[in-house]
């Protein structure tokens, strides 16, 4: 297997295992289904849709060599973070319809839910 596959296996099983610990830094509206950091700037895309095709907003491309530096950063951010109160639990009805809350098949901390 090569390095920059075991480094992305890796980067999978470290974000499953640990992800769920960065929720509350996320703030979800129900109404759309988006999840969006409460520290992230306004969204600027870059994207134009010109003649049938969408054009610009380039992805930025790192060398492989890069990747284990990642990783070691994302474990410092992981490791400087609990877990949420609520994994595993239900939103407790903060703010949700029961509707939603019953075709919910993630979970919902609290701290999600509110406003900021």
């Amino acid at each position: 297997m090569r390095k920059s596959s075991s480094t992305s296996w890796a980067a999978v099983h470290l974000t499953a295992t640990h992800a769920a610990r960065l929720l509350p830094d996320y703030h979800f509206d129900p109404a759309t289904g988006l999840w969006r950091h409460r520290a992230a700037p306004p969204v600027r895309t870059g994207l134009r849709y010109d003649m049938h095709r969408v054009t610009g907003g380039g992805r930025r491309r790192v060398s492989a060599g890069v990747l284990p530096g990642y990783l070691r950063a994302a474990r410092v951010i992981f490791a400087a973070h609990n877990a949420p109160a609520a994994v595993g639990g239900g939103s407790g009805g903060a703010g949700v319809a029961d509707a939603f809350d019953r075709l919910r098949w993630f979970t919902l901390p609290v701290e999600c839910l509110a406003a900021g």
